[in-house]
Parts: C-alpha cells; structure tokens; sequence
C-alpha cells in the first residue's frame, strides 16, 4: 500500500492528493505536522528539512519527494491507463513542454513572491539567497517599507496571474489548455486559490488593504476566477479537502 505524507493546506500536498484521487491509486494519507515532523518523516527522507508530499511504499522502498514527480508517476504509471481525460499522457509535446514550462514558474517566481505577498513581515528583513527575484529597494535606493515590499510582491504575482488569465481568455477556452482540464490546472490551482484567499492588512485604506480583495481579484481577472471557482466546487477538490479522506489521521508528530 502506497503511503502519502501530507499537509491538508500544503498546496503542494493539495495536487498531489487532486492527481492520485483522479487517477485512482490506492493509498493511506499520513496528515504531519509541519511544526514537529514526525521522525519515520526524517528517516525516508534525506533532505536536510524533509517536507510533504511525499510517496512512500514500504514494501517496495518506492520513494517520490518532489510534488511534480509524483504527479507525473502517477499519470503515467502502467502506460497512462489511469490518465482516463488525459490530463498529461495523451497530450502533445508541446503541451507537455507549455505545462512544464507553466509549472516552473508557478513552483519558482510565483511562488516566490506569493510567500512575501503573504507572509511580508517574515520575509522583508529576511536574509534573501533567493534575491535575483525580488527588489527590496526603490529607485534612490532606498528600503521598501512592509506595505511597499508587500504591494511590490503582489503586483509580481499579478505578473503570473496575467497569463493564466489571457489563457483561459481565448475562445472556447474553460482552462488553461482549451476546453479540457489538464495537468497544467491542477498543477496551479491551489497556489491561485491561496493568493486569492490572503487577508490584506487593514492599516491602510485603500482597495487592498480593507480586506475587498476578492472584488480586486474577480474584477481584475474575471476569466481566472471562474476557473478557480469551478475547481474548488468541484467533487475532486471538495473530496481531497474532506478531513474524513482517504484513512486521514490526526497529525504524526
């Protein structure tokens, strides 16, 4: 029996559930805390700081650690039978370098600035090895305030935003690849649902901060809220969020 470790509002745990539920592999969800990982976590990792998913069964000693591998294990596996809508075996080489190209940035500069556009008070005075993607100053050089350092991060992530939202603009286009749901969708939709759901600060009184940012959002990217509002009102995802899922279990610690 396969075992995945998880995080219910981990968003990349969240995929990963979404494709295995999809593609009809049996296996026993392990809910973790993230404040004091389990030691059986430790030991199948060899990550300095192991973290979820990861997809484990232990007759076998099979191990998958990156989200993106076991969503493409698991599509893939026994010649695609289980990838019953395609969502990535049946697609063209292009597509399949469009959704790996997609899920790059997602995984990378999106998410990037989704943590600061969240978290800004964690990560501006943060030592950044990460900084070829983000500015912590202004022209005349000098330190973004929270807010500015919040708002810089937002707007990079509109960036992204920007394109899914031209994508599922085109004709006949439900998601992000045409008229069909793919890998490229799920791959994504729980980082656009996170962005979607951060409580803006109430300090200042403009648009985003007195917690309207919902309206921002749909008025801003009309096309992608729709999208987002399908797939999170859709049995699939309302099935993976479930706590009674699949043999969840109070968090291992």
């Amino acid at each position: 029996m396969y075992i995945l470790y998880s995080f219910r509002r981990c968003p990349y745990a969240m995929r990963c559930r979404m494709v295995l539920e999809y593609s009809r592999l049996p296996f026993l969800l392990r809910e973790i805390s993230l404040k004091s990982k389990p030691p059986e976590l430790r030991q199948l990792s060899d990550k300095e700081t192991p973290t979820v998913p990861i997809l484990h069964q232990p007759e076998s000693g099979f191990l998958l650690e990156e989200s993106w591998d076991i969503m493409k294990w698991a599509l893939e596996r026994d010649a695609g039978k289980f990838d019953t809508e395609n969502w990535w075996v049946g697609l063209k080489q292009e597509q399949k370098t469009w959704t790996e190209q997609i899920c790059s940035e997602n995984d990378g500069r999106f998410k990037f600035f989704l943590d600061r556009y969240k978290y800004p008070t964690r990560y501006r005075d943060a030592f950044d090895p990460d900084a070829r993607y983000l500015n912590k100053w202004d022209a005349t050089g000098t330190a973004l305030n929270e807010k500015q350092f919040r708002d810089n991060a937002r707007r990079n992530c509109e960036q992204t935003l920007a394109k899914y939202e031209e994508c599922l603009r085109r004709p006949d286009s439900r998601f992000l690849l045409g008229r069909r749901p793919g890998l490229a969708d799920v791959a994504v939709m729980s980082f656009v649902r996170q962005f979607a759901h951060v409580t803006p600060p109430k300090e200042n009184h403009t648009e985003h901060d007195t917690g309207d940012y919902t309206r921002h959002f749909t008025r801003n990217f009309p096309a992608l809220s729709t999208w987002l509002t399908t797939w999170k009102q859709s049995e699939l995802f309302l099935t993976i969020m479930d706590k009674c899922y699949s043999g969840y279990s109070p968090p291992l610690a």
